[in-house]
């Protein structure tokens, strides 16, 4: 089957979702088809409904048909149209940068709550990749700055184009870095937030091929137990937040445990709390820094650094 020429609207979503559910492991193909057809035609799902009736033209036919046949491959919807949203904003993506999830907005969410009375507030965000959280952030905390920090030129471009889209890029200050060499910092923040890469080595094959096939290993492969980025950025944090300053993880959903562990055994930081998303999965743990006579009576031996990870 495939998607005939000069088709309506209607009769071309209702080809291209037939296509799709021939296949498997397409959990939304109508979803999928709608969105691809309003990117071609530069229209919301609700306009396709009410201009069903209109006719494509050849030139809009043959760009849906091929993204369609991007989409059969498994190739993600958001990597076809370059766009996702989060946090009602739309994000610039490509192959090379992690698409962001809805469940990241808990984290962002958190923050701005947070912070949203504060004055000048101090933001930095470790493996920005599209710099979803940074630019989230800064466009709603209009009292905040951001720093996002990335290893790869890809993310360190997308990033850059997101911020520039909101006009936030005075705000927000994005470098590029290799966390697993060790970080270095010359200034302190008030909330450090970050969504690492947290999969297991062993889990990455296990992943669905939309992910597996198209999004950055490097971008989810979290070492042998999946907790490598944890261990080196709660070290970072203990040194590099202020006094009550708040580090803030996205997690996977069995690591709340592992991670608030490794949190507490650093002994820089108290309210070490794990929260579950709409799910009933954990996937936020957030810590407070203690005050300075705080971190002197837990570890009067000093705090651990990130170099000696």
């Amino acid at each position: 089957m495939t998607i005939s020429g000069n088709g309506t609207i209607g009769e071309s979503l209702a080809q291209a979702t037939k296509l799709l559910l021939a296949e498997n492991g397409f959990t939304s193909p109508r979803l999928d088809c709608e969105v691809l057809l309003g990117h071609v035609l530069h229209c919301s799902r609700i306009d396709l409904v009410l201009n069903r009736e209109k006719r494509l033209s050849n030139e809009e036919q043959n760009t849906f048909a091929a993204m369609v046949k991007r989409r059969l491959n498994h190739e993600p919807v958001s990597y076809i149209t370059q766009s996702k949203e989060f946090m009602s904003l739309d994000f610039f993506v490509e192959q090379g940068v992690l698409i962001p999830r809805p469940e990241t907005e808990m984290l962002v969410e958190f923050i701005i709550k947070t912070y949203e009375t504060a004055d000048n507030v101090s933001i930095l965000d470790l493996c920005t990749g599209s710099g979803a959280i940074a630019v989230s952030l800064a466009y709603y905390l209009k009292n905040a700055r951001l720093t996002a920090v990335d290893k790869f030129d890809v993310c360190i471009n997308a990033a850059l184009k997101n911020a520039a889209r909101y006009a936030l890029s005075e705000r927000i200050s994005v470098i590029q870095t290799d966390i697993l060499n060790g970080l270095h910092a010359d200034q302190k923040h008030h909330c450090i937030v970050s969504n690492p890469p947290y999969i297991k080595n062993a889990d990455l094959s296990s992943l669905p091929i939309d992910v597996k096939n198209f999004e950055p290993e490097y971008a989810l492969n979290g070492g042998g137990d999946g907790l490598e980025f944890y261990r080196i950025i709660t070290a970072f944090a203990a040194e590099n937040l202020f006094s009550n300053g708040k580090l803030v993880f996205e997690i996977g959903f069995d690591q709340g445990g592992a991670v608030k562990k490794i949190i507490e055994e650093n002994s820089a930081f108290h309210s070490i709390t794990i929260t579950k998303d709409f799910a009933g999965l954990d996937r936020m743990v957030t810590a407070v820094k203690g005050n300075e006579a705080y971190g002197k009576k837990l570890c009067p031996s000093g705090i651990k650094t990130a170099k000696h990870y």
